[in-house]
This record gives structure tokens, C-alpha cells and sequence, in this order.
């Protein structure tokens, strides 16, 4: 059996791939762009990345002369696809069945294996890798799909062979055919909902109908299943009474049913208490930075406490885990300076990668670079957020606004010259760039050894890191 994946080189797409792969496919992919890490990921899996959108990639037309592979028994549209992409098109004149990447899952790697979801607006990426990698570390052999790659796996997918299988849930929409959430294809058992605010806003109108999408996937999860909610977005209380399971609360706030405490930040990482109901007080410790993601391990350790793991093996396997590339990964030490590369994009995310960064380097001056990029950070609709959410940093530097091929008007886009006029209030100096090489060489120029870069984006800061690094190390 031959799958084709278009847009195989999404984090997700890529992760699909690889999981169709181990079940025993063919399979072959195509993308108009080739990049790492997926391409070289997939590559060491065996996967063909074939040039998009050619129709050749899915299969020859009738008269038509040009070697190709064998016609594939399934195209496994991704979110890049519009219904006019050639190769879609191909695939409906030859009758080779369509399905999202959402529908793949569920159809060759939930049924009979209990499907552990993670929802929220922020921390699903840093929750599954963690699960998944505690459940690795309890001898269960999970499943699992990340929207990055965990570190301890050197991986983002793997089919395993346990009862498990861990899935980020993302609330974006499906694929063209299908605008409804990715979550909904995933027939929770044990669910999380880390957070949740406006986001998505290409996608969503409003807080309110997101509300809505959350409460609808807190419905899934069965009168047998289990709901964990962090009780530090109130909202999340109003959402989780959807749930027909039995729904937990943690958090720091005093309502939690499990309770996060005494956080401290060390050179090793975080340590906090986590007070379990019905159960002792455990001292953590996770070499990672930050509230957040204290959060972030309390859930991890309840789905996987919920999974029969116990929890003398969850504190265990909460000390070795490695954390996420891209997530406060350390990219570089140059000249002398640290560089760490993060996915913050929403101005929650800012707050919180920054103010770790405050406290895992305390007397150090942290520059904060940040890529409006994502299709919220692009519109005004967080603009006063923007102009607040970089404190803890010294001196800021952005870049203006990613123009897309989309509809937004010059009007909608968001304006880094009213953020920079917020951020003068607290930070000692802050520009922004139409360039990026412009920007790391800039930044380059005004850092000395002992300080500390924080790059910020959803997508690739590559060319700025780049140029950056080079001046650093005197290239």
C-alpha cells in the first residue's frame, strides 16, 4: 500500500509520514520547499520529498508519457493544500480517496490503543514530548505525534508498540475540505487543557468561539475518560463542565485539586512541590526554566499518573527529560554569548519565555529578538500586548510584520512602530527591521561576552541566527 503526503515537510505532515512508514506503507511525499529538520528527518527515515505541486507526483494521466511512481492507494492532504493544488486535483480526476492528516491518525493509529490528547493555547508541544517520553521511561512503549521534536527521542512520531499514544491536539483548522479542529479527530481518553486564550485569529473571531471549539472537545472525552485543566485560566473551569469524564484541576491557584508550590529556578533547572489529591507532596525537579513550565511537567505527570505509571517513576523520568528543540533550546555560544532560540509567538508565550530567561540568568543583560510571523502576531489585534509583554529583557529588537499571500489589508497589519513606543517605557534600547540580516548585525554590534540573545518565532529565524553567529565568532 503507497501513501503520498502533500505538504510532507510540516512538523506533523512529516511526523505522519514517518508513523505510515513503521506501519508498513510506501510512502512519498511532496513540499515545495525541502528544509530541515523534517527533510533530513524524513530522509533518514527512507521518505521521497518530491518537488510540489506536480501532478506527476500522484499519478500518471491517462496518455500521458512520463515515468512516475505507482499510483498511491491514499493522498494524505496537508494544511499548505488548497482545493486548486494541482497534485489535489490529480488525485480527485483518478479517484484516489482524500484524507487530512487529523483523519490518518485516527484511522491507522488510535483504534485500540488508549489516545491521550494535549489541548491548550500554550505548552502542548512541551506536555507531549513530556508524557510521551515518561511513559518511554516506564516501560510502556508509547505512540506518539509531537509538533516538535522532543529531545530525549531525537524524534517527533514513532508508532511504538504499547496500549498509549500521545497526541498534540491542535484547535487549527483541518484542511480545506474539513475547516473544523484537528482535536476533533482524536477520541480522547485522558485529555489535557493546558491554557487557553484569543489565538488563531485567521482562524477564529473571537475568545468566545474558540470557548466554544474547547467546550466541544472536552464533550469527547468519555464518562470513562479523565479531563486535566490548569485551574490558573479561570475559563478553563466553565470549559472542563462540558466534559461527561471526570475532570481535575492543577495549578498554582488555591482552587487546584493538584497543587504546584514553592518553584524555584536553579542552574539545574525548575524544582516545585506537587501536591496530589488524596496523595503526598513530591519535590520535582525538570531541567527546564520557568512557571510555565513547572505547569507544563504537573500535567505530563497526571496523564501519565492517570496511565498507571507510578509516581516514583514520573519524578524519575521528570528529572531526564531533555525538553523540545526550539523550545529555550541553546542554539549557540559565541564570543562569549548565549544564544537560546525559543517558539514563543503569542504574547503570553513572550511573557513567560522571558521572564525564565530573567531567572535562569539572573545577572546577565538579555537582548530579546522577536519575528512577527505568525498570522496572530501580524495583526494589530495584540499590538497593546506586544508593547508589555517584553519585559525582562534589556533591549528588544523585532522585525516588522512577515508579508503572506493573504487577504490581510495594510490597514490590519500590526504596527511595530506603536510596540516599540510601549517597550522605551522599560527597555533600555529597541528597534525594529524590515531585514534580518540587518537585525543580527545590528544585534551583533551592541553585545558582549556574558550576555544573552533570546530569538522568538513561530517560524524560521534562521537567516538572522546566521548572520548573527558569524559576527559573534568573527567570521
Amino acid at each position: 500500500m503507497r501513501a503520498h503526503l502533500i505538504g510532507i515537510c510540516g512538523t506533523a505532515m512529516a511526523g505522519v509520514g514517518i508513523l505510515l512508514k513503521e506501519a508498513g506503507m510506501d510512502v512519498t511525499g511532496s513540499d515545495t520547499a525541502s528544509y530541515p529538520p523534517m527533510s533530513t528527518l524524513l530522509a533518514s527515515r527512507g521518505i521521497d520529498i518530491l518537488p510540489g505541486w506536480n501532478p506527476a507526483n500522484v499519478g500518471r494521466a491517462t496518455g500521458e508519457r512520463s515515468p512516475v511512481l505507482s499510483r498511491p492507494d491514499i493522498v494524505v492532504v496537508g494544511n499548505v493544500a488548497r482545493k486548486d493544488n494541482p497534485e489535489v486535483l490529480r488525485a480527485q480526476e483518478s479517484g484516489i480517496p482524500l484524507i487530512s492528516m487529523p483523519q490518518a491518525i485516527e484511522r491507522h493509529f488510535l483504534p485500540g490503543r488508549q489516545s491521550i490528547v494535549i489541548a491548550g493555547t500554550h505548552g502542548k508541544t512541551t506536555v507531549t514530548s513530556c508524557t510521551a517520553w515518561l511513559l518511554a521511561h516506564a516501560g510502556r512503549d508509547p505512540g506518539f505525534l509531537v509538533g516538535g521534536i522532543p529531545l530525549n527521542f531525537g524524534r517527533n512520531a514513532y508508532l511504538g508498540c504499547g496500549h498509549d499514544f500521545v497526541i498534540e491536539g491542535d484547535e487549527y483548522d483541518t484542511a480545506f475540505f474539513d475547516k473544523k479542529a484537528k482535536f476533533f479527530h482524536y477520541n480522547p481518553s485522558l485529555a489535557v487543557m493546558t491554557s487557553l486564550e484569543f489565538d488563531h485569529a485567521d482562524i477564529y473571531p473571537d475568545l468566545e468561539k474558540i470557548v466554544s471549539t474547547f467546550k466541544e472537545f472536552a464533550d469527547l472525552v468519555p464518562p470513562f475518560g479523565t479531563l486535566f485543566y490548569c485551574a490558573d485560566y479561570p475559563i478553563l473551569t466553565e470549559v472542563a463542565a462540558a466534559c461527561p469524564g471526570e475532570t481535575i484541576s492543577y495549578g498554582t491557584a488555591p482552587n487546584a485539586q493538584a497543587r504546584v508550590s514553592d518553584i524555584s529556578v536553579g542552574t539545574q533547572g525548575t524544582r516545585f512541590k506537587l501536591t496530589l489529591p488524596g496523595s503526598r507532596s513530591h519535590d520535582v525537579l525538570v531541567p527546564m526554566w520557568g512557571e510555565h513550565n513547572a505547569l507544563n511537567a504537573t500535567a505530563a505527570a497526571l496523564l501519565a499518573r492517570q496511565a498507571g505509571v507510578p509516581m516514583p517513576d514520573i519524578v524519575e523520568g521528570l528529572a531526564t527529560f531533555q525538553g523540545v528543540k526550539r523550545r529555550f533550546e541553546t542554539l549557540a555560544e559565541a564570543g562569549g554569548v548565549t544564544v537560546i532560540d525559543d517558539f514563543a509567538h503569542h504574547p503570553t508565550a513572550v511573557r513567560a519565555t522571558l521572564a525564565a530567561a530573567r531567572t535562569r540568568f539572573p545577572d546577565r543583560r538579555i537582548f530579546a529578538a522577536f519575528h512577527f510571523e505568525s498570522n496572530t502576531s501580524r495583526r494589530k489585534i495584540f499590538e497593546a500586548e506586544y508593547a508589555q509583554a517584553f519585559h525582562g529583557a534589556d533591549h528588544v529588537f523585532l522585525t516588522f510584520p512577515l508579508k503572506k499571500n493573504d487577504s490581510l489589508k495594510p490597514e490590519e497589519y500590526l504596527d511595530p512602530n506603536a510596540v516599540l513606543s510601549g517597550i522605551r517605557t522599560y527597555a533600555s534600547t529597541c528597534q525594529a527591521f524590515q531585514d534580518m540580516g540587518e537585525l543580527g548585525t545590528t544585534l551583533a554590534s551592541q553585545l558582549r561576552p556574558g550576555d544573552v540573545v533570546v530569538g522568538m518565532s513561530g517560524r524560521d529565524f534562521g537567516p538572522m541566527y546566521k548572520v548573527l553567529v558569524e559576527r559573534l565568532a568573527g567570521n
